[in-house]
């Protein structure tokens, strides 16, 4: 006995494989995934260990005043993102030339530059005791980390086909989500054997350097242009 009507089959819904899937993209999904790990490992610093070592260090005991410390990068990093949002992106339009090339590449550069120098000087006023400094190292690296992560986040949406947007961003988003949390666990570790302040000053020196590095590199190369079919 066959049903008065058919009934199509249900399939099981399953997760899509990671990936960008366009060789041409591969450039702009690792940079796009490297200052996304190191930037939320500086966040992840700020969100866990850090308050308390900052309060210890200026002599803070209000948990309102620590909380708002803990919460000035992320703050900042919200502010410059928003502040951008429907600015015209230079990398859409400026064309392959080197020298248009390199209009492009400076807000990656320009905020790799804010995150490093913002991140060191936190330690730095930190371990000195000086909360002015303090608060500026830690709004530098957030505006630094919302110019750069955006910059280089656009250029992978743009170089990829619409019908991949989802495993690119959710790719790059796992390697981020890794950041906030691998390095601190790290940072943990070495703050048992070395003590806090000496693992903060290693840490931070080392974020700094990384953003060096990758300021270096990560603005390099163009985003190739969209094919309609998910190849470039």
């Amino acid at each position: 006995i066959r049903p008065a009507l058919d009934v199509p089959r249900v399939r099981l819904l399953a997760p899509r494989a990671f990936g960008v899937g366009q060789r041409s993209a591969r450039g702009p999904f690792w940079r796009a995934a490297a200052v996304g790990f190191l930037s939320f490992a500086v966040f992840g610093y700020f969100l866990s260990l850090a308050p308390g070592y900052f309060a210890a260090s200026l002599g803070i005991s209000s948990l309102p005043a620590v909380g708002m410390l803990a919460g000035l990068a992320l703050a900042a990093s919200a502010a410059v993102q928003l502040a951008g949002r429907g600015a015209p992106s230079r990398h859409r339009t400026a064309g392959s030339s080197p020298s248009a090339m390199k209009r492009a590449a400076w807000p990656v550069r320009a905020g790799l530059g804010l995150l490093g120098v913002g991140t060191l000087g936190a330690g730095l006023a930190a371990s000195a005791g000086n909360g002015p400094v303090l608060v500026a190292g830690i709004c530098a690296a957030g505006l630094g980390q919302g110019i750069a992560f955006r910059t280089v986040f656009d250029r992978l949406v743009d170089s990829v086909a619409p019908e991949r947007h989802a495993q690119a961003v959710s790719a790059v988003y796992v390697v981020t989500y890794l950041g906030s949390a691998v390095p601190v666990i790290g940072l943990g570790a070495l703050a048992g054997v070395v003590g806090l302040s000496a693992a903060s000053a290693v840490f931070t020196a080392a974020c700094a350097a990384a953003a060096g590095a990758l300021a270096v590199i990560a603005g390099r190369g163009k985003t190739p242009p969209v094919r309609d079919g998910g190849e470039a």
